[in-house]
């Protein structure tokens, strides 16, 4: 048996992380990933004469909204305390919801609210924020198991949990449940991208007017800003996305009735994502998530399309939506012929297992309990499933077109006009290198700088001003989709800029791709492919000046010149050359087995894998510009890598990933291997010549903690560097 010992009495330094638990993280991944580890979080506002007073002023307020200058921030303390540890961050909270539901009163008078939460440091259950929500507000256990169901269907759901709570000493069970922010995302195994949501700003405290009385003028409103300043990929994605999400709302604004107030098409009609999303959360009884002003979205860049995430559902899974409104819903929100995909997915034991063990780890009740309320809450659900897919199969007719015209903007523009209410709608002309031209309704042209156009598409606002773009006639998605070439093989679709050469020989079952710019990419999506070799060459030539990227990614959304996205592969070979991107290969949201991947002179990143699982038999790179093998959200086991020239790291294994080699051998590098933020990586046999640091394990990220990172047999002169929460274990020679 090998022995072992920490690596840290061998570190030639060490990197200090954050203090803030008593506990060493990296002792704890799987723990720390689990909300039933959480005994409780106590919150300590120090101005608590302050935060009480502002508690007063919410209740007494006249208005039936919260006001939304009474939701000021007050600085906090927050402490996790674990059955193992405790940990304490500085944050910031503030009073949570539209609605004094919202504030509240527990035995002896003691004030009891919601509150928004956001950690300085830290974070819990990688959330740095997070609402604490009052539980009536959410129908308590249902929307613990609602976002459970609709996680497991593959939508993209927020992390909520029970959890006991201590308030300035006020003690009592809240709702925690993650905002959707970056770390959202990427827990639902999607990559960062745009975030949009229906925009409230009109609906309720708007003077003048009562609630809802201006729903005909409400369309949308970008949730992430700052991602959208990030450069000019990130912008040119977003308002791309931005134009199709504002015309479907500007559809809806103008035919609220004839949409029942739930009825929205974000995307094409091909797409039956938000057909599926509606169904369920129909069967589940929560309509409240599908009011367009609740609705949240996601533009999902590999496939052009928006994403439901799920959002204050109000579920109640206990009993069925009103046979009236059911049958208005059928008639108008459902194609002719729809079928709910995930019907026996309710049914499959396998499904009801995994659904209750996950319910089990994030309520305070006992499993007896917790048992009870979930039998009868699938039994429900596949009664409804069942009663409500014989409706729309007995159905014959479909009410509910989708219809896009300038008459519908001639509409709102008549309804802003009889409201009077003062907003300036503009329309996207032309992208400049200052910034944006944009077209008012009089065709008059104004210049907005990018910071500008943030503040309108993200608050609907400008220099005190209201301020809404519209969507342009086309939309940049169609200019773009005009662009890219589209094949349909292997079960699902390559696309490919239009300068790229792209050959497949059928019989060798071999695809040779050709680079004529540094610019083109291809995208293998949704296919299947088994005994394939695929090859593909650079144009080998430098990029311009003028071409180099502000961002890792193109206006597609591509970071790689050879991308796959949702692939399943079965003994593939893989090679690239020359690749002029990010990643000459990046790999997304995939699984299954690889013999080869072989990359020489990667531009950047030579092999990105994200989100994916997959086994390796043989890696090999000879010459990357930054690091040679880089992997995150997943799980990745590799037989034989032979790495040389890595401009800067052998292999990074970073977010929440687990990784096994069996054999590393590695020339000439700034850092043999790294492993950080809640990542496990294990390796048998590692040889490393002219390598500076050895190894590392670290935190890098807030919404993470420390690596863990076992070497069984090293030979390398480097050093070792490793942060206070993370652990290095290695063969003593």
């Amino acid at each position: 048996m090998l022995r072992l010992i920490f690596t840290f009495v061998l570190l030639v330094f060490a990197v200090n992380a954050t203090a803030a638990c008593n506990f060493t993280t990296a002792n704890f991944l799987s723990e720390l990933n689990n909300p039933k580890s959480i005994e409780k979080i106590e919150v300590r506002v120090p101005k608590s004469a302050k935060f009480a007073r502002n508690f007063t002023k919410i209740l007494i307020s006249k208005s039936k909204n919260i006001p939304p200058e009474l939701k000021k921030n007050f600085k906090a303390i927050v402490t996790v305390k674990y059955e193992f540890g405790s940990c304490s961050y500085d944050a910031k909270v503030k009073q949570n919801g539209d609605w004094k539901d919202h504030v509240s009163f527990i035995d002896g008078g003691q004030p009891l609210r919601s509150l928004n939460v956001k950690l300085k440091e830290g974070n819990i259950l990688n959330a740095v924020k997070f609402k604490l929500l009052l539980p009536e507000t959410r129908n308590n256990l249902n929307e613990v198991l609602g976002s459970v169901f609709m996680r497991e269907l593959g939508f993209i759901s927020p992390e909520t949990f029970q959890v006991n709570t201590e308030v300035n000493g006020v003690r009592s069970l809240m709702l925690f449940q993650e905002d959707l922010r970056k770390e959202l995302l990427e827990r639902n195994n999607r990559r960062e991208g745009p975030l949009f949501e229906g925009d409230e700003n009109l609906l309720w405290s708007y003077e003048g007017f009562e609630n809802f009385e201006l729903e005909s003028l409400a369309l949308s409103r970008v949730s992430n800003d700052k991602w959208f300043l990030k450069g000019g990929s990130s912008q040119q994605i977003t308002l791309s996305a931005y134009s199709l999400l504002q015309t479907a709302y500007l559809d809806y604004s103008q035919n609220i009735e004839a949409r029942k107030d739930h009825i929205i098409f974000p995307n094409n009609r091909e797409s039956s994502v938000f057909d599926d999303y509606f169904f369920a959360l129909f069967a589940m009884n929560g309509m409240h998530a599908l009011r367009p002003h609740n609705r949240r979205y996601y533009f999902n860049s590999f496939t052009n399309l928006f994403e439901p995430v799920y959002y204050d559902g109000n579920i109640n899974l206990h009993e069925k939506v009103s046979s009236k409104k059911a049958e208005a819903y059928i008639i108008n929100a459902f194609k002719v012929g729809y079928k709910f995909p995930y019907r026996n997915t309710f049914l499959d034991k396998k499904f009801a297992n995994t659904s209750l063990d996950e319910f089990k780890n994030r309520v305070v009740i006992s499993d007896e309990e917790a048992k009870r309320f979930f039998d009868k809450a699938l039994s429900q659900t596949n009664i409804s499933i069942e009663s409500y897919q014989k409706k729309i199969d007995k159905r014959a007719v479909f009410s509910s077109e989708f219809e896009v015209s300038v008459s519908i903007q001639d509409s709102y523009l008549k309804k802003q006009k009889e409201f009077g209410v003062k907003q300036t709608n503009i329309t996207l002309s032309e992208i400049t290198e200052s910034g944006f031209n944009v077209l008012n309704v009089n065709g008059e042209k104004h210049s907005l700088t990018v910071e500008e156009l943030a503040l309108v598409v993200s608050d609907n606002e400008l220099k005190d001003s209201r301020y809404t773009l519209f969507p342009n006639t086309i939309s940049n998605v169609e200019k773009l989709d005009s662009e890219v070439t589209r094949l349909q093989l292997f079960g699902g679709d390559i696309l490919h800029s239009k300068n790229l050469s792209l050959e497949i020989d059928q019989v060798a079952k071999k695809i040779q791709i050709q680079q004529q710019t540094s610019k083109d990419w291809v995208l293998f999506r949704h296919v299947s492919l088994k005994n394939w070799s695929i090859s593909f060459t650079g144009s080998n030539k430098s990029l311009p000046s003028d071409e180099a990227q502000t961002q890792r990614f193109n206006r597609y959304g591509m970071t790689g010149c050879l991308n796959f996205y949702q692939t399943k592969f079965e003994s593939v070979k893989v090679s690239a050359v020359d690749g002029a991107c990010e990643d000459s290969v990046n790999i997304v949201n995939s699984n299954g087995n690889l013999d080869l991947i072989r990359i020489t002179r990667a531009y950047a990143d030579a092999i990105d894998i994200d989100f994916s699982e997959v086994k390796i038999d043989k890696v090999e790179v000879s010459g990357a510009g930054n690091d040679c093998f880089d992997v995150s959200g997943g799980h990745y086991n590799l037989n034989q890598v032979t790495l040389s020239n890595c401009g800067d790291k052998g292999i990074s294994v970073g977010e929440k990933s687990q990784l096994n080699a069996n054999n590393l051998v590695l020339d000439n590098a700034v850092l043999g291997v790294s492993s950080k933020d809640f990542s496990e990586v294990k390796i048998n046999h590692a040889i490393f010549n002219s390598v500076g640091v050895c190894l590392e394990a670290m935190q890098k990220k807030q919404e993470f903690g420390g690596a863990r990172l076992l070497v069984e047999s090293l030979e390398c002169e480097g050093e070792y560097i490793q942060d206070s929460n993370s652990i290095i274990l290695r063969e003593v020679l």
